[in-house]
């Protein structure tokens, strides 16, 4: 009893100091109509609903959801910029609480590149990893970037914050971890077509409205 108490209390005491990543869900709305994300691509879904199956959805999507702030990682920038801007494909089927699926579509909106600048010390150098995310309607451009290697850091329209993370997929212990992470609104309020984003805690699901 004593064990199973020390470890709630140290998860509660892990949990204060830094955010937990929430496994989670994506709909898209548009028009009123809820489509949910699937990771599985155009093709796939494509040929599960032409079999009358419902394509495969997993709830993988790493929510960092922080008081009114919602913060997403690097791993999940791509797709969630991509469905924001509105490179998306949406796909009819009738479910009792929604009306299809969608995947990442074929217009990317964000592409990705390493540069090489020099440190802050003569002769040191560091990588950065560059995000440019291009707005079809406006052809604006909004960079992400981060310092991958010597140190880890943020270098423009990211942060870094302590993450809760399992030390491995077979333990209940977990530890805190700096990532990068983006703040969803810099991405809603980035492009000219208005989402609102919102965050169901109870739900687990990301919803991305978009205005008629």
């Amino acid at each position: 009893m004593m064990r199973i108490y020390l470890f709630i209390l140290a998860v509660l005491l892990l949990a204060s100091c830094s955010e937990s990543q929430k496994p989670s869900h994506i709909v898209v709305e548009e028009n009123g109509n809820k489509y949910l994300f699937s990771q599985m691509g155009e093709k796939i879904v494509s040929m599960s609903i032409a079999k009358g199956e419902a394509p495969m959805v997993i709830k993988a999507t790493r929510i960092i959801p922080d008081g009114s702030d919602i913060f997403i990682t690097m791993g999940e920038l791509y797709k969630i910029a991509n469905l924001i801007g509105g490179n998306y494909k949406t796909f009819d089927k009738k479910e009792k609480s929604f009306v299809g699926y969608v995947v990442v579509g074929n217009t990317p909106v964000v592409q990705t590149k390493t540069l090489t600048e020099a440190g802050e010390k003569i002769g040191d150098t560091e990588s950065i990893i560059q995000y440019t995310i291009t707005d079809p309607k406006t052809q604006k451009q909004l960079n992400i970037k981060y310092a991958s290697s010597p140190k880890v850091r943020a270098v423009e329209n990211c942060e870094k914050k302590s993450l809760t993370v399992p030390v491995n997929n077979k333990s209940n212990e977990f530890t805190s971890q700096k990532h990068i992470v983006v703040r969803l609104s810099t991405l809603t309020n980035f492009f000219a077509r208005k989402c609102e984003a919102s965050y169901n805690k109870g739900e687990g699901i990301l919803y991305l409205k978009f205005a008629k």
